[in-house]
């Protein structure tokens, strides 16, 4: 391991319900937010600056890991300051990077990028919630919400926490539960369906103790290989994160993710990471995905749970904070007084900030599936690497989103 002295942040402290169920179902709530990721945290304490009565929901006991490539790009970091989270961003210790080492087969190349984070999740999103809780958000974890069809009135909603349930209500309810929500499955209509793309691949995370110093901080490794690839970054506390993005076939093909994973490593001939085999993997449903409709009555879905396509360097986070703080105006004018043409308006808005975004990412993401063609684009890059700027200037450009909406 690269002896760089590394500080150790201190230990991330659990985080304790500000509410119980009993209370919770006593009351009728301005906004429920499910899922207290980045989208659902943020967006649960802007809506909480406003004054509204928000309740924050997560199945998750926190801290917690989550499957993650753990970096918090400058569009990321942009849309953190401009929400007034900035300054507890900064005390999270997090390891600068400014670059990327691309390797495709033997090639490689060395691209510049602007400043961003490795964070891990369970610091990252223990953060986030931290500040919501701060700022007058009602934190209940450990407890599945599930919504309840409606033709009017408030949203109803049935949450769980393995012992006892009861029914909940909201004038507003914003769903940001990720890939793998269940929140919105006894919806019928669009805002409950997903159309999931045929070619989509998986993902898969693990941490690891040691590695060789191979992998120092300050930069992103991203392995391309037949069938996936694999970025690994050193996080705040000397860890290192590898995440995957692989094709379901070579996952089952060799018998797992960590045996993929090495498969794509080696075939960059960089060196091998150990206990891939021996540490515990964290898997994701498929990657790319649309939700047909991200707005419908009194609701609002954002973040993972409203489309995804496979990220590549932190662009996930970044989306997931531009849509918590485009929600804010339209979930506080709804808390006012519903009109349909609110969910509607969600609906356009969401496809105008990421439909482009995720349709570049998309374009990268699709030459990282054709190795040869990786391995002459990383040749060409190791003797002109400036050809790459334009793309990754676009890709880690703030979003829209902070430029035309007011987030206090």
């Amino acid at each position: 391991m690269d002896e760089t002295a590394l500080k150790v942040p201190d230990a991330v402290q659990p985080i304790a319900a500000t509410v119980n169920l009993r209370g919770v179902v006593r009351r009728r709530w301005d906004v429920v937010v499910i899922g207290a990721g980045p989208a659902g945290a943020v967006a649960a304490r802007q809506l909480a600056l406003r004054r509204f009565d928000v309740l924050l929901v997560d199945k998750s006991q926190f801290p917690r890991d989550k499957v993650c490539g753990c970096c918090v790009n400058a569009a990321a970091i942009t849309a953190l300051r401009r929400a007034g989270l900035g300054a507890h961003f900064d005390r999270t210790g997090g390891r600068p990077w400014r670059k990327m080492l691309l390797g495709a087969g033997p090639s490689r190349a060395t691209i510049d990028l602007p400043q961003g984070m490795a964070l891990s999740r369970r610091r990252f999103d223990a953060m986030l919630v931290g500040a919501a809780v701060d700022s007058g958000v009602q934190f209940l974890p450990g407890t599945r919400a599930t919504l309840a069809p409606t033709r009017g009135g408030p949203r109803l909603m049935t949450l769980s926490d393995g012992n006892s349930c009861g029914q909940a209500s909201a004038s507003v309810v914003l769903v940001a539960d990720g890939l793998g929500g269940r929140s919105l499955r006894a919806l019928g209509d669009d805002v409950g369906r997903v159309r999931v793309a045929d070619a989509s691949r998986v993902g898969g995370a693990v941490m690891v103790d040691d590695a060789c110093g191979f992998y120092a901080p300050g930069t992103i490794h991203m392995a391309c290989g037949d069938g996936g690839y694999v970025g690994l970054v050193r996080l705040e506390d000397g860890r290192l994160n590898v995440a995957a993005a692989l094709d379901t076939e070579l996952v089952r093909n060799v018998g797992g993710m960590a045996p993929a994973v090495a498969g794509i490593v080696e075939q960059c001939r960089w060196p091998a990471v150990d206990c891939l085999a021996t540490s515990p993997w964290r898997g994701t449903p498929r990657l790319s995905r649309q939700r047909l409709d991200p707005g419908g009555r009194r609701l609002f879905v954002l973040g993972d749970a409203a489309g995804y396509v496979e990220p590549f360097t932190g662009e996930g986070i970044a989306w997931s904070l531009a849509s918590a703080l485009a929600v804010t105006p339209l979930a506080s004018r709804a808390v006012a007084g519903w009109s349909p043409e609110l969910g509607d308006m969600w609906s356009r808005r969401y496809r105008q900030i990421f439909s482009v975004r995720h349709r570049m990412c998309a374009g990268v993401v699709s030459l990282l599936r054709r190795p040869r063609w990786m391995a002459a684009v990383a040749s060409l890059l190791g003797t002109a690497p400036g050809l790459v700027h334009p793309v990754v200037r676009a890709l880690h450009a703030p979003s829209a989103a902070m430029e035309h909406h007011s987030f206090g």
